[in-house]
Parts: structure tokens; C-alpha cells; sequence
């Protein structure tokens, strides 16, 4: 009788009223959004957060239908709603209210997310990964130094390598009891799914836009192009760039890799950062710099397995985010002149 009382109290409030308000309650505890829709959804919930305060989160992320019938429901099932436990929880459409709210009681959370951005390199995805509470720092990164990896894209990589370049940027949910290992082996597994068959096939013919190529290197380029453009448009002539530059053995003179060299990341390089003594100095050294420089994503992974062909050799990001691409040296000059540079004044 709790339940139909309070149903019907609501219903009132809602204007719906009759004998349909403790069926319409019942559907509204008991129905999933979609039952088809398994896919997981992440949820965090903190140490002492309000139980409205998670039905928003709930309702925002499309698991719940109506707060105001969560409400009702923590407190015929929970008094207070005492009972939510802080953690991640890995939820989905096709779990019904009821189902959702046994999981953040009785359930103790059984995964953890982080989310790793396209172009971070190890170290940074590492301070991620303990800032989540996944590993230590120390932990992911001796993971990604780990011999144990026997994927069969990472049998082109030099003597030596680590896993810089292969570890591939998404949000993921790891189990508690999986670590780094298993945070590692999911993204070299996403890894080996978004470098496709049809482009590993694809980078061993060469193509008017550039010559065949190893795996490693197109890691290198799209991790170079990750750091050096704002938009996937721009990603396809950036890597243009770099094969007409190495075509005619011409230094690449990346920024990024100056950055990476240094060990810093700042907005703009001085005359005595271009002269820091590194394989990966690339005003210094022409060719590809040893190894990748961060971990891409998957449109600057595309971008360099199929570049644009161009005659450009030359551009610039100008201060309002844009970049320019030109055939001269003087052109680029003249654009700079007229539109700024990014990280400059």
C-alpha cells in the first residue's frame, strides 16, 4: 500500500491520475529506456553526493526517464537513499530503474574510468591513470616499458621501444583488479582494431601523396600531426607537408618536436629551445625524429595513411587558431605578417 500511496501521490502531482497511476509507476520503475541499448555508460558517484544529485546524473545520461519518480522510489526503497555506494558503476539503458538502483546499493563498484585525450604521451596518460586511482604512475608506465606485449603491430617497432604511439587515446573502464595491465592491453587492443587491415594493407603501396611506408613511421607522423593542428581537415595537408619536406630532404621543423625534446609543453619556442641537442630536434636533424612523440587518435592516424597531395611546404597556426598552409617560404612569411602566430605576440 506504501507503494500505491505514494505512486498515486505523485501521479496527482503530475496531473496524471485514475487507476492507471500505480501501472505507470510500476512501468517507470520496472521498464528500461531501451532494452536493446547495452552499451555501458559510466557513472561516478562521490563520497557523500545527494541521492537527487545522482538520479540528474542518471536522467542527463539517459538511464531514468523521471526524477521526480526516482525520488519516490529512494525513498520507499532506500528511506534516505543511504544505501548509494560512492564508486564507478557501469550502467546502461537497458537496465530498468529498480536494476539501477540495486547496482548503486548492493553492488560495489566493480570498475573504474579514465579518459586519456588524443596526443598525451605516456607519461601524461600515466598521471591520468593514478589521478584515476587505476595504478600508479610508476605502475603504468613500467607497464608500458614491459617486454610481455606480443601484438603483431608491434613487432615493427625498434629494437627496444616502448609503447609510445601504440597506447591509444579513448575513456575506459578497468576493472579494479585489472591495473595497468589491463588498462594497457585494452588500448593496444583498441589499437590493433582502429589501425585497420585495409590501412595496414594500404601504407605498403605507395601513392602519389607519399612513398610506402612502415606502421612505425605513420605512428610517428600522425603523432607529430596530433600535436601540430586543431582540425581533422587540417590534419591530411599537415602530413603533406611533412612527406614533400622529406622528399627533398628538407628538416621538418616541428615545434612539437623541439617540445618533446625539452621535455615541456608551452605555447611558443625561444632561439636557444631551437638549439636543445636532440635526435628529436627537428630544425636540427632532417628525417623523422626516432620515435613517436605522443599517442594518436584515429582521424591523424587516417590523415597520415592517406595524406593530401599538395605542393605545400610550409605552415603556420596564427593567433586566432587557424592554420595556414603555403607553397613558399615568402608566402608563409607574408601570412605570418598579416595574421599572426599562435603562442606569439
Amino acid at each position: 500500500m506504501k507503494k500505491l500511496a505514494a505512486a498515486l501521490i505523485l501521479c496527482l502531482v503530475l496531473g496524471i491520475g485514475g487507476s492507471q497511476a500505480y501501472r505507470w509507476y510500476q512501468w517507470e520503475v520496472g521498464a528500461p529506456i531501451n532494452s536493446s541499448l547495452t552499451d555501458q555508460i559510466l557513472v561516478h558517484v562521490t563520497a557523500g553526493e545527494s541521492p537527487e544529485a545522482v538520479g540528474a546524473d542518471l536522467a542527463a545520461k539517459g538511464l531514468i526517464r523521471d526524477q521526480q519518480v526516482w525520488r519516490v522510489y529512494l525513498k520507499l526503497s532506500l528511506g534516505q537513499g543511504s544505501g548509494i555506494e560512492a564508486g564507478d558503476f557501469a550502467l546502461s539503458r537497458a537496465m530498468s530503474m529498480a536494476t539501477i538502483l540495486d547496482k548503486l546499493e548492493h553492488s560495489q563498484a566493480a570498475q573504474i574510468g579514465v579518459t586519456l585525450p588524443e596526443g598525451e604521451s605516456s607519461a601524461q596518460m600515466a598521471a591520468l591513470v593514478a589521478q584515476a586511482g587505476i595504478a600508479s604512475s610508476a605502475d603504468y608506465l613500467a607497464a608500458t616499458n614491459s617486454g610481455m606485449w606480443t601484438n603483431d603491430f608491434l613487432a615493427a617497432r625498434p629494437s627496444g621501444a616502448d609503447l609510445e604511439g601504440y597506447l591509444f587515446p579513448d575513456t575506459y573502464l578497468v576493472d579494479k583488479t585489472g591495473g595497468a595491465q589491463q588498462l594497457v592491453t585494452d588500448q593496444l587492443n583498441r589499437f590493433g582494431h582502429e589501425f585497420t587491415p585495409q590501412m595496414r594493407e594500404a601504407i605498403t603501396q605507395a601513392n602519389p601523396a607519399r612513398p610506402a611506408e612502415s606502421m612505425f613511421n605513420i605512428v610517428i607522423l600522425a603523432s607529430i600531426v596530433e600535436r601540430e593542428v586543431n582540425t581533422a581537415a587540417d590534419r591530411p595537408n599537415a602530413c603533406s607537408v611533412y612527406y614533400n619536406r622529406l622528399s627533398i630532404n628538407q628538416p621538418l621543423q616541428v615545434d612539437a618536436t623541439v617540445l618533446w625534446a625539452l621535455g615541456v609543453w608551452k605555447k611558443a619556442l625561444t632561439f636557444d629551445d631551437l638549439k636543445v641537442v636532440s635526435p628529436y630536434n627537428t630544425y636540427l636533424h632532417a628525417g623523422l625524429p626516432p620515435g613517436p612523440i605522443g599517442n594518436p587518435g584515429r582521424a591523424s592516424l587516417d590523415a597520415c595513411v592517406n595524406p593530401a597531395n599538395t605542393d605545400f611546404l610550409y605552415y603556420f597556426t596564427d593567433a586566432q587558431g587557424v592554420t595556414h598552409f603555403e607553397k613558399t617560404a615568402a608566402d608563409s612569411a607574408a601570412d605570418q605578417q598579416k595574421y599572426g602566430v599562435s603562442g606569439y605576440p
